[in-house]
């Protein structure tokens, strides 16, 4: 790449600010991305992605996007298990994400159920599947599910904690985790471990203390849940955090947290976009869908 008359250089990325205006550019929000070629046969958009909490979120299956004031909105949610939104991390080491409340299992169809899943490095190879845990509307109750099956783990570590203290353990745990009557508002996978590797574990929060049923075990009342593999392959770091919906018609996400490798967070550029846009979003709508998913089954 080359910018006015100065030396060429390599690059993966471009991105174009008016003068005066700072990172910004003066805009509130962008409704609507344009792009025009001349004298191209064929152009090809290998993929999109909406930048929101200064993470890339990519639309899973026919779920459509909409992004106001800060808060992005999932909808279009199908009886598949596919619709969602996948989140690319880069070298991360733990993801937090919260959304707005959905309510009881009474709010929602029997059936319905949203599944936490993650992706990332093991022994150097990236985009490795590290398991995952489902909460499933069974009519009466939510029923919470865990599989690490893909990292070596057939048992789990349970913990429950209350205001961030603890209120029960439990390990060597098969079989389902346990029960709830409300919808978790939140999720992630905790952070490094005291020898280096990104925890093995997906985690359930809520807004306040509910009662927390363990299969098998007893009833506590805390506000989150964390279920940890016991026995797997250390994991280097996380590439990538999908949250997939059934029957649940629409989920709001109001915020998320990531701690990177050694604390740097990437850029748009970095993610091997060649080409990046103005869809940084703090007010305003954007609309994004993705209705052409059957043109290319």
């Amino acid at each position: 790449m080359t910018i006015g008359a100065g030396a060429p250089f390599l690059a993966d990325g471009i991105s174009l600010v008016p003068d005066g205006l700072g990172a910004s550019c003066g805009v509130d929000f962008t409704s609507e991305v344009l792009v025009q070629a001349a004298g191209v046969d064929t152009l090809t958009i290998g993929d999109e992605y909406l930048s929101l909490f200064q993470n890339a979120h990519h639309a899973l299956g026919n779920a459509v996007f909409l992004a106001s004031g800060g808060q992005l909105t999932l909808s279009n949610i199908g009886s598949s298990g596919e619709d969602g939104v996948l989140v690319k991390l880069k070298q991360a080491h733990s993801f937090d994400m919260q959304w707005l409340a959905l309510g009881t299992a009474a709010d929602t169809p029997s059936g319905a159920f949203l599944r936490l899943s993650a992706t990332g490095s093991i022994a150097g190879s990236p985009g490795q599947q590290l398991g995952f845990a489902r909460f499933d509307d069974t009519g009466a109750e939510i029923l919470i599910t865990a599989d690490f099956s893909d990292i070596g783990s057939s048992s789990q570590f349970l913990q429950v904690l209350d205001g961030g203290e603890l209120v029960g353990a439990f390990s060597g745990h098969t079989g389902p985790v346990g029960t709830v009557s409300e919808w978790p508002n939140g999720c992630g996978k905790l952070g490094q471990t005291g020898g280096g590797t990104t925890t093995k574990c997906y985690v359930g929060t809520w807004d306040s203390a509910i009662p927390i049923s363990i299969d098998g075990g007893p009833t506590l009342i805390g506000d989150e849940l964390r279920i940890l593999a016991e026995g797997a392959v250390d994991i280097d770091h996380l590439d990538g955090f999908a949250l997939q919906l059934s029957d649940i018609p629409s989920v709001t996400i109001t915020d998320e947290t990531v701690v990177f490798v050694q604390g740097d967070i990437p850029t748009i550029s970095e993610w091997g976009l060649t080409i990046m846009t103005l869809l940084v979003l703090t007010l305003g709508t954007i609309v994004y869908g993705r209705r052409w998913r059957s043109a290319m089954v």
